[in-house]
């Protein structure tokens, strides 16, 4: 069963990507933002620590995670 896309799920606030030449390769790196940790569950599952990745994306990406940081924001200035 497919996953929804990230930015049509409830709770998704928005994302950020961002890369970085390393010799030769180049890493990406995603930032999501959610309104909160129920909503990224929803979005994720049972197991919000692994790497929900779009269907064809290991196909075209020499390297990835299976696993996610989650980190809670404390304060934005």
């Amino acid at each position: 069963q497919s996953k929804p896309i990230m930015s049509t799920a409830p709770g998704f606030i928005g994302a950020s990507i961002s890369s970085r030449d390393i010799g030769g390769l180049v890493e990406f790196t995603l930032i999501s933002r959610w309104r909160d940790m129920d909503a990224v569950k929803a979005f994720a599952g049972n197991a919000p620590e692994k790497a929900v990745l779009p269907e064809g994306t290991k196909d075209i990406l020499e390297d990835s995670d299976n696993f996610v940081r989650l980190f809670e924001i404390l304060d934005e200035i």
